[in-house]
């Protein structure tokens, strides 16, 4: 049984998952926080520039299409389009960065 403790040890030293898991960790916090900016800062301001002032349309996020019974929450999706390309973004630069040093 030591051994097997010993060796799990081993592994996670020469792995480097506690890197991989604090990695993990850090960046569903970015993620977080990268919807929140979208959400909060972001779809208002677009859903503004598209001439959109009433209350409910301001947002990005709450822009529907309704066809019959059928609800098509695109503003919806392009939030998390948008979030998706910052993260995409971030993440290349830092990856850049890290490969440049």
């Amino acid at each position: 049984m030591k051994e097997q403790i010993v060796g799990f040890k081993t592994f996670l030293q020469e792995q480097k998952v506690i890197g991989l898991a604090i990695g993990v960790v850090i960046g569903a916090g970015a993620g977080e926080m990268v919807k929140s900016l979208v959400d909060s800062i972001i779809n208002p301001l677009i859903g503004l520039f598209l001439g959109l002032f009433s209350n409910a349309a301001s947002n990005l996020a709450a822009l529907s299409l309704t066809i019959r019974t059928s609800t098509f929450a695109y503003g919806a999706f392009l939030s998390s389009l948008i979030t998706f390309l910052i993260v995409c973004f971030v993440v290349y630069f830092i990856v850049k960065k890290i490969l440049k040093e």
